[in-house]
């Protein structure tokens, strides 16, 4: 069976909710104000409907933030702003700036990571053989898809078992956190 709102239904439903969608609305009674009215035209038009009776005050509440929400869209999509020029230099000028310091922060960040890696490679050729090497740069440069490589995959592009790859990955990474920042730094 379907049931329709009346506007008296509406009136009702509308009066018991009217905090609730004060609030959603940032306390705009005149909007509110408007979009009870614009509803409940529509209502005198078109009747609204649900399968259920409890259906309705909730699908009414819905309809009417749907509404607010609408208006509010419409009416800032509307509003026209206003730019002094002065304002718009300064602030074409802070945003290049900062644009400026972010692009020479990312390229010192950027100086300091090829520098340390090139650390990082000499460290591995000094104290480890060609074996460790091999598995460890595999390990460190193989990047797939933004991913670490596992050491399943590790294991069959190098030829060694994944135990053996563990091994020297681990080795290695515990020397580099014990020993490798001394060794950039001397």
């Amino acid at each position: 069976m379907i049931y329709s709102a009346t506007t008296e239904t509406y009136d009702n439903v509308f009066t018991d909710n009217y905090n609730k969608l004060l609030k959603f609305c940032k306390n705009d009674e005149d909007r509110l104000q408007q979009i009870y009215i614009d509803v409940r035209q529509r209502l005198e038009v078109k009747p609204f409907t649900a399968s259920t009776l409890t259906e309705i005050p909730q699908q009414l509440v819905k309809y009417v933030k749907t509404s607010l929400h609408n208006h509010w869209k419409e009416t800032e999509r509307l509003k026209k702003k206003y730019i002094v020029p002065q304002d718009c230099i300064q602030e074409l000028e802070d945003k290049l700036m900062l644009d400026n310091e972010i692009d020479e922060d990312n390229n010192d960040k950027q100086q300091q990571l090829e520098y340390i890696s090139q650390r990082l490679f000499e460290y591995i050729k000094l104290n480890y053989n060609t074996e460790y090497s091999y598995v460890f740069v595999t390990y460190y440069l193989y990047d797939a898809n933004n991913k670490k490589i596992t050491y399943n995959q590790l294991s069959s592009i190098t030829g060694y078992s994944i135990s053996k790859c563990c091994k020297i990955i681990k080795t290695i990474k515990q020397d580099l956190k014990l020993n490798l920042i001394n060794y950039i730094n001397g």
